[in-house]
């Protein structure tokens, strides 16, 4: 991927965070920014019955039902966040940080967390245009770090920006470690463990390697890699849960959850249609330093 251009890939997230709004009843994870940080061409999309079924349901319909993942892993990862602020954390670090708006929703939290958000120069620029075009305010608990992992190590850019690594911290890393090659999710498995302070945790999700998908999911599972691909962000890295538990423990981490499908589907989706709960294809991790 290009790091000057805005990722394609960030664009799609905001818009299934957006069709989430309206397809959810009760919404697993509220994100009211989320319309207003989708591109031109996907709130055109999203205005328009037709078009949404035509170009989510109909031309998407293959990849759809992975599309719950993206709302879970953020409630599931701001659950623990919030927890964590409670027993006193003082900084959130948003790794491909993309068009979140934590900052945006939570301004509660103004003057009593520091979030950095991460993510390339293309991506944030044109997240700041997006703002500008809606009059969104930038939230005065926000440091903004154009970096990219594959050149800067993480706690170097983060330094760069007032990151204080002597304070317990929250990261989450959501949406990237499937476009990165081993190597560099090693680098920052290492460096999250090596640099922060007891008690940090780190929050990301991660692809099934295909071998152990169901059978009934493997085409979505290869056409979502087909698609992103496509869109100049091609599938890199895959894990099986325990090859990825003993990675991270390997890494410098104390522990490691990575909680089934069956479990969260229970904590988040138990009154929600079959069509509408996660599929077997990814997972999340809740690695503690």
């Amino acid at each position: 991927m290009d790091a000057s251009k805005p990722s394609k890939t960030a664009d799609l997230v905001a818009a299934v965070r957006a069709r989430h709004l309206k397809i959810y009843n009760p919404p697993i994870f509220v994100d009211p920014f989320a319309i207003q940080f989708c591109g031109k061409g996907w709130r055109r999309i999203l205005g328009s019955k037709l078009l949404t079924w035509f170009v989510i349901d109909f031309m998407l319909r293959d990849i759809l039902p992975l599309a719950p993942w993206i709302a879970t892993r953020a409630r599931y990862c701001e659950d623990i966040v919030d927890s964590m602020i409670e027993q006193g954390v003082e900084q959130y670090v948003i790794i491909g940080a993309g068009y979140d708006s934590f900052a945006m929703r939570r301004k509660d939290l103004e003057d009593r967390l520091t979030v950095f958000e991460l993510d390339q120069p293309g991506t944030q620029n044109e997240k700041f245009r997006r703002m500008a075009e809606y009059s969104i305010p930038t939230p005065k608990n926000v440091r903004y770090v154009d970096s990219d992992l594959n050149e800067v190590p993480l706690f170097t850019a983060l330094k760069e920006n007032g990151f204080d690594a002597s304070k317990p911290t929250a990261f989450s890393w959501f949406g990237v470690t499937y476009y990165l090659p081993l190597e560099t999710i090693v680098q920052t498995l290492q460096s999250v463990a090596d640099n922060s302070a007891r008690g940090s945790a780190l929050f990301f999700d991660f692809r099934i390697v295909l071998d152990q998908v169901p059978s009934e999911w493997v085409v979505a599972h290869q056409k979502s890699a087909k698609f992103v691909a496509r869109r100049g962000e091609p599938i890199l890295t895959e894990f099986s849960p325990d090859e990825l538990s003993e990675l991270v423990l390997d890494c410098g981490f104390s522990s490691t959850d990575i909680p089934d499908t069956d479990t969260i589907n229970l904590q988040y989706f138990s009154k929600m249609p079959a069509s509408q709960k996660l599929t077997p294809t990814f997972r999340l991790c809740h690695a503690i330093c």
